[in-house]
């Protein structure tokens, strides 16, 4: 358990450091890949390319799935 919360505790300074040591212009690259991710998902283009732009760009997994997540919602499975 302590390895556990370990990992997680270092996992979530990381993130913290990724998203909070952006400047200006790196914030406003990652929010115009994250529009055009939006943008492809709500059309039939393929996700990938803006999908991995907005990773290169520093965009967090979280940020990516949350802008996927506007678009597409949250699967809920039919009950039988």
């Amino acid at each position: 358990m302590q390895q556990t919360q370990w990992t997680f505790n270092h996992f979530y300074e990381r993130v913290l450091l990724v998203v909070f040591d952006r400047d200006l212009a790196v914030e406003a690259a990652v929010d115009a890949a994250l529009k055009e991710l939006r943008s492809v998902g709500r059309g039939t283009g393929n996700v990938l390319y803006p999908l991995k732009e907005a990773l290169r760009r520093n965009a967090t997994v979280g940020e990516v799935c949350d802008a996927l997540r506007d678009v597409w919602g949250t699967y809920q499975p039919s009950d039988f």
